[in-house]
């Protein structure tokens, strides 16, 4: 899902809110979030994060990169049962020229039954104005079903 040309300058910090978000198959499947630059162009690199993954079915670690394709689970994870994938991301500094982009979330979800909750920051390591981004689903024979809810809220700070 790309949603594009929603961040601008009017607004340093937004608010997105993923609900609802459910597969329709029964893969397993973290549900992720990606910058879109001006042109409508995806950011497939450049991905710092660190994340707390909280699984009820076999505990607390982490996981963390300086290279990576992506913001992991930041709206949980989803599959066809009916159980979706649910988050809050807040993001910084997406339309400022010279700052990266950051963001920090929250999610919880039901993923095959187990609940599942993360925890993260993150920041796209370049420069340059994001105007939108793309909610996706990292297995490839996943996708989603109708009737989840992305909400997006620009927070002005005067």
């Amino acid at each position: 899902i790309n949603i594009e040309n929603v961040f601008t300058t009017d607004f340093n910090v937004y608010h997105l809110v993923g609900s609802g978000l459910v597969g329709n198959t029964s893969t397993a499947s973290g549900v992720n979030l990606r910058w879109l630059d001006q042109s409508g162009s995806v950011h497939s690199t450049n991905y710092d994060y660190g994340q707390s993954n909280m699984k009820a079915e076999t505990g607390f670690n982490s996981s963390y990169s300086t290279s990576g394709d992506r913001v992991w689970n930041c709206f949980a994870g989803n599959d066809d049962g009916g159980q979706s994938g649910n988050g809050n991301v807040w993001v910084f500094n997406p339309c400022v020229d010279d700052s990266y982009t950051y963001c920090t979330y929250h999610s919880a979800g039901m993923t095959s039954g187990n609940f599942r909750s993360y925890g993260g920051v993150a920041q796209l390591h370049r420069t340059g104005k994001i105007t939108g981004f793309q909610v996706e689903v990292n297995d490839s024979s996943s996708s989603f079903a109708a009737g989840g809810k992305i909400l997006t809220y620009g927070m002005r700070l005067d």
